[in-house]
């Protein structure tokens, strides 16, 4: 009768173990899908952040040379009425003038 109880209470012990086993197995794969959750999440955030500054940077450069575009545009302008003003400085000085004595 001694060696059936040892030997329940052996299984038991046994079983517990196993138990125990499992149970931190679990524990262990569920640590260890979280830490893969979080890596692809830092992934995705990481490949994200990097694809908003690149297209930050496309479009700061779109920006600028549109910005060039225009100030070039705006020397020419500037540059054309400079010279109609010196071309025409002497004809609107004596129609002025012609005016005035009139």
């Amino acid at each position: 009768m001694d060696n059936i109880i040892k030997q329940v209470i052996e299984s038991e012990y046994r079983a517990q173990k196993i138990i125990n086993e499992v149970e931190n197995e679990s524990k262990q794969a569920v640590e260890n899908l979280e830490k893969e959750i979080q890596k692809i999440r830092d992934e995705i955030f990481l490949s994200m952040m990097n694809r908003a500054a690149s297209i930050k940077a496309e479009k700061l450069e779109q920006a600028k040379v549109k910005a060039e575009e225009i100030l070039d545009q705006t020397r020419a302008r500037t540059a054309r009425m400079m010279q109609k003003l010196e071309e025409n400085r002497g004809i609107w000085v004596q129609q002025l003038l012609d005016h005035v004595l009139r």
